[in-house]
């Protein structure tokens, strides 16, 4: 409730030929409560409210339910085709619940509480450098997925959180998350931390476990305890009179400090201790052995046992804890003094006790260690009927059970095993007959156990037995339990070797289906099931089983089907047959029976047949149940999408992999039909299938698979849409498998636009011809091609320009989006005298055509005559003011058709001076410029003078003086 809801998705198909629309809607049913003023909305609905579902295609509509209260809905969905005309197919209706609820989690431990309710996890005193972990453990009760956060205490606090695991978690429905929390305290003190579950989405759930240890140092400490407890000893339960032990290890941890240890005198109440004095330097670790011996029935929970430590050292004043001697009361010496003094001294040497050292107490440093122990001693006792045991007249090859429940009456633990005796009790009984559950173990105190005995006989004979327990330790005046067991066993005429069957006792049978009668009634309670189970349909299915006759004495047999059966059982009409209808079964000896099942269908099947053995008037009726199970055969994925494919030659490719489970080989093929690829179809047509398979048919081994290769080869441009329908021999229903593709086309065209804005549209079949007529060297003449996209997808293109260093196409490759243009220039850019005679270049559109043109072209230099393109003036006198210069006149000619711009590129200097303007001259006109050599200083001049032509290139004039 209150959260953003869930969806659930519904499938639509279309399976005509023509488009549909689907409306939809959501009404809540009439138990509904009705929405008020301010009400909520009811929060079922459906989206989107209608659909149009293409031919033979399929959509999704989801219902979503967003419930605002914790409570139930129902509401009723409806579909309904616009202008539905079929009953069957024109409205579609269906009921749909959901209900509100919050998620929740269940804290299952700790399950101890603070006086203000906060959950605990107590660890209680740990010493400094060890670990203690306690579990946190939530459950979902709820029906859906609960996401949780879990924040941890901080480390500084001493508690962290064992499992490397997100922040978040989620647990599903009945599921338990078990997280650890360790308490590794890092000093003395107590220490307190909080680990806060916080569950999305109910904002009434937020849990704060708290955490509370306490750290602490000792400079002795106890260690090897039952349950890494740091305190407690607790003994396993013993009989009186046993002696039970357990060693424990005294470990100091002081490397400067020792001690003398002294444990307190407990032989009162039956503990021994040893050592029971000694002494424990530095860094030392020291075995103590208790050993607990009851007298008498007793119950120590617990028995206090104070450790006295008082610090030590050596008793002469000289050196410190780490120089005395390691010394306890176990410690012995050699005698060989009291050896001597014996018979002529040739004895053996006496070992007497060790005297303590000599030591110095530390003052103030006296303490004591409580050490809690917990036993529990007594003898064992039980309370258990031991009247015999008498079971009813059984059947040879049938059980009975018995059970009965044995208490351990005693306050220790009791251990028992049971074993069947000859009736005298002197013998074990390796016959079987009896057998016991369970056949030994150990009952707590004040508990039971239940213990059940099975009688199953397999011959006549003489079946009393005695049932003894052997308990250990049984107290005094506590006889042994022995139970007489007695059976009668009973020699059928028959035996039917065949498992037990829950067809009928575990609620497996329609209860709609017909009986013997071929009515629907209640059955004989003695009939027996006899299962086959089909893999697929049309398989020959055979259930043999052996009857069994126990008797000396042979007999005739046959089964009879019940009235509404018999029919199906004579011909081969029916999916059962019975292969053993008469036979004679010898005393003593088996006889097979066999049924067969045939299925049809994927239907349950029954027939109801009587074992007869008509000459002792003995009737058993038969329920043969045959189950079909469907063939574990099917595709690895359910459809497969080509996507859109070039027409005219290109193909789609793609894999599909028919999987078998099962360990049986299946033969599958392929009906043409559903995808246009029947041999009468490609005949009529000529032309080859838009879908091929291969292969098409086979057989797909057991446990194996086999890979079809699908080709998609679309002669039109439209969408195709398949529904492979794939019959696998033996399977009661087709596979199929949804194909989907599209064939497209290239819709392209090339435009060769002209320098007056017109254009031409190419050809691809022919040479286009291009021509850039004359151009002035160095001149850059673009013609531009105009890439058109009208089709409905990108094309590519790239441009075949050749190895003319003059001709260039900028870019030489790109991509035309669909609906856009693209334009392209080629450039003639000639840098000498040059001729392009049909030369050709390309563009190829990437699965689409090749366009080629033809370009042709002069590369013109104009005929500019000059006059001359060298001067030497020879020796010139250094120039003086109101001297006549050196000069030469420059004549310059136009003996081209084409006018001609002279532009010059010189800046005049002191001592060289050009007098020409820059112009056009016409054809055949002339211009002259005049030179002035002005040498300031006696030295060689020379000069360089450009001349630009038509703005492209220059010619030069050298001048020397």
């Amino acid at each position: 409730a209150g959260s953003g809801g869930v969806r659930a998705n519904l499938k639509f198909i279309n399976p005509v030929k023509v488009p549909c629309t689907v409306h939809f809607t959501v009404t809540p049913r009439s138990s509904a409560p009705p929405a008020g003023p301010g009400a909520p909305p009811f929060p079922l609905t459906v989206d989107p409210p209608s659909l149009v579902i293409p031919p033979m295609e399929y959509r999704y509509a989801a219902v979503a339910f967003a419930p605002a209260a914790i409570q139930a809905y129902s509401g009723t969905l409806e579909a309904t085709v616009q202008g539905g005309s079929d009953p069957a197919t024109k409205a579609f209706t269906c009921e749909v619940r959901g209900e509100g609820t919050l998620p929740s989690l269940s804290l299952q431990a700790p399950d101890v509480f603070d006086t203000s309710g906060r959950p605990v996890l107590r660890f209680g005193r740990v010493l400094v450098g060890r670990t203690k972990m306690m579990k946190i453990n939530l459950k979902n009760n709820g029906t859906m997925d609960v996401t949780a956060r879990l924040e941890a205490p901080p480390p500084e606090c001493g508690f962290r959180m064992l499992e490397v695991a997100p922040q978040t978690f989620t647990t599903e429905p009945k599921r338990a998350q078990t997280f650890s929390v360790e308490f590794a305290p890092q000093c003395a003190g107590a220490c307190e931390g909080v680990v806060n579950v916080k569950v999305f989405k109910n904002p009434f759930e937020d849990y704060r476990v708290a955490c509370i240890g306490e750290g602490y140092q000792d400079d002795v400490t106890f260690e090897k305890l039952p349950g890494d407890s740091a305190d407690e000893l607790r003994l396993a339960d013993c009989p009186v009179g046993v002696p039970v032990s357990h060693v424990l290890v005294l470990h100091n941890h002081a490397r400067g400090k020792a001690f003398r240890f002294a444990w307190p005198d407990a032989s009162t109440v039956g503990i021994r201790v040893s050592p029971s004095a000694g002494f424990l330097l530095p860094g030392a670790c020291k075995d103590v052995t208790l050993t607990y011996t009851p007298t008498a029935r007793a119950k120590l929970a617990p028995h206090e046992l104070k450790l006295a430590l008082v610090g030590i050292t050596p008793a002469a004043g000289g050196g410190d804890a780490t120089d005395l001697p390691d010394w306890d009361d176990r410690s012995t010496v050699l005698d060989y003094g009291a050896s001597a003094a014996g018979a002529g001294g040739g004895g053996q040497p006496v070992a007497r006790p060790e005297p303590q050292p000599k030591v110095a107490d530390v003052p103030g440093s006296a303490k004591d260690m409580l050490l809690k122990f917990y036993a529990t001693a007594d003898n064992a006792s039980f309370d258990c009927d031991t009247e015999p045991i008498r079971f009813k007249p059984t059947t040879m090859f049938q059980a009975r059970t018995f059970s009965f429940p044995l208490k351990n009456t005693s306050s220790a633990r009791m251990d028992f095993r049971f074993s069947v005796l000859s009736a005298d009790g002197t013998s074990p009984d390796p016959s079987g007959l009896y057998t016991v559950s369970p056949p030994g173990g150990t009952v707590a105190a004040g508990e039971s156990v239940t213990v059940t005995v099975k009688f199953s006989p397999t011959e006549v004979e003489d079946c009393a037995r005695l049932l003894v327990a052997d308990i250990p330790h049984l107290g005094d005046g506590v006889p042994p339990l022995a139970r007489q067991l007695h059976g009668r066993v009973l020699r059928p005429w028959c035996h039917f070797d065949l498992p037990e069957s829950d067809y009928l006792s575990g609620g497996r049978r329609n209860p709609e289906m017909p009986g013997p009668s071929g009515s629907v009634e209640a059955l004989d309670p003695a009939t027996r099931v006899v299962e086959i189970a089909s893999l697929g349909v049309r398989v020959r299915n055979t259930r043999r089983f052996m009857v069994l006759n126990p008797t000396s004495i042979g007999y005739a047999f046959e089964w009879v089907p019940a009235a509404a059966h018999a029919r199906g059982a004579d011909d081969a009409s029916g999916p059962f047959k019975c292969l053993t209808r008469r036979g004679v079964v010898d005393g003593g000896r088996q006889f097979q029976m066999a049924f067969e099942y045939v299925p049809s269908s994927d239907a349950p099947a029954e027939a109801f047949w009587t074992f007869r053995i008509p000459e002792h008037n003995i009737e058993v009726p038969f329920l043969v149940a045959g189950l079909v199970s469907e063939p574990r055969v099917f595709f690895d994925r359910p459809s497969l999408n080509f996507g859109q494919t070039l027409v005219g030659g290109a193909r789609g490719r793609a894999v599909v992999t028919l999987v078998n489970a099962e360990p049986l080989p299946f033969e599958f093929a392929l009906d043409k039909d559903s995808y246009g690829a029947s041999p009468e179809l490609v005949a009529s047509t000529g032309r080859r299938p838009v879908l091929e398979f291969e292969p098409s048919a086979g057989v797909v081994p057991p446990g194996g698979s086999v890979t079809l290769a699908a080709t998609f080869t679309p002669a039109l441009e439209a969408p195709v849409n398949f529904n492979v329908a794939c019959v696998v021999k033996k399977k009661p229903t087709q596979l199929g498998l949804n194909v989907k593709g599209e064939g497209y086309a290239i819709h392209e065209a090339l435009l060769l636009e002209d320098p007056a804005g017109g254009s031409v549209a190419l050809a691809p079949t022919t040479t286009n011809n291009v021509d850039f007529g004359t151009v002035i060297v160095n001149e850059r003449v673009v013609r531009s091609v105009v890439l058109v996209n009208s089709g409905a997808l990108n094309f590519d293109f790239h441009w075949h320009v050749g190895t003319n260093p003059r001709v260039t196409i900028s870019p030489e490759a790109g991509t035309v989006p669909k609906g856009e243009r693209f334009a392209c220039e080629v450039v003639y850019h000639p840098h000498a005298p040059d001729r392009l005679r049909d030369y050709r270049v390309s563009c190829q559109v990437v699965n689409g055509n090749r366009y080629t043109l033809g370009l042709n072209g002069v590369g013109h230099k104009p005929r500019l005559d000059l006059s001359f393109t060298r001067a030497d003036f020879g020796a010139v006198p250094v120039y003086q003011p109101g001297m006549a210069p050196a000069t030469r006149t420059l004549v310059l000619r136009n003996n081209d058709a084409a006018a001609v711009s002279v532009d010059p590129q010189w800046t005049n200097t002191d001592e060289w001076q050009l007098d020409c303007e820059g112009g056009v001259l016409a054809p055949g006109a002339q211009r002259e410029a005049r030179i002035t050599f002005k040498p300031s200083a006696v030295a060689p001049y020379a000069a360089h003078v450009p001349l630009e032509v038509n703005g492209l290139y220059c010619v030069h004039v050298d001048l020397v003086g």
